[in-house]
């Protein structure tokens, strides 16, 4: 099956394992984690697109800002709690 590429069709998809799974399998907190991403990844290519080049130095701490929010694969299957009560991917 090919990944979502639409905020509705990743929604649809949680929606659908969560149906099948529960709120806490593997599978649910993926595609959690998958549709957090897709929803950064549109919002910095709007960003970048929209702002004048940057320079060397500029690049380098954004990359280093991205490369320290990375936390362990485990951490980022490790199911938390959102004050919503919906489960949500711990980061």
């Amino acid at each position: 099956m090919s990944a979502p590429t639409t905020p509705a069709a990743h929604r649809a998809t949680i929606a659908r394992l969560t149906r099948l799974h529960g709120p806490t399998d593997q599978r649910v907190l993926r595609a959690r984690r998958n549709y957090a991403a897709a929803q950064i990844e549109a919002q910095v290519e709007r960003i970048v697109a929209s702002a004048p080049p940057f320079t060397p130095a500029q690049i380098a701490r954004i990359g280093a800002i991205l490369d320290s929010a990375a936390p362990s694969e485990s951490a980022l299957l490790r199911p938390s709690t959102t004050g919503a009560g919906e489960t949500a991917v711990a980061s």
